[in-house]
């Protein structure tokens, strides 16, 4: 039978879907990220519709907070970031 430390070195610490982030201590708030779905070279027709959608979004937006984060977000897919 496994023991308890046995188990868990066995296991990630991270959720099915979650990788661990580099410089955090494990077990810790935000010592794991969700891994990307996407390789490293996009589709640019995807970039494209997200781009459109987050502007479609951008317009709609009521408050400042909303405002700021498709900003932020339009910018980043204008850069490729």
């Amino acid at each position: 039978m496994k023991t308890f430390k046995e188990y868990i070195e066995e296991k990630s610490r991270c959720w099915k879907g979650y990788k661990p982030v580099k410089g955090k201590k494990p077990y810790s708030p935000g010592s794991c990220e969700k891994v990307s779905e996407q390789n490293d070279n996009p589709d640019p027709k995807n970039i494209k519709n997200a781009l459109v959608d987050s502007k479609r979004k951008l317009m709609k937006s009521k408050t400042d907070a909303e405002r700021d984060f498709y900003t932020k977000k339009i910018k980043a897919l204008e850069h490729g970031n």
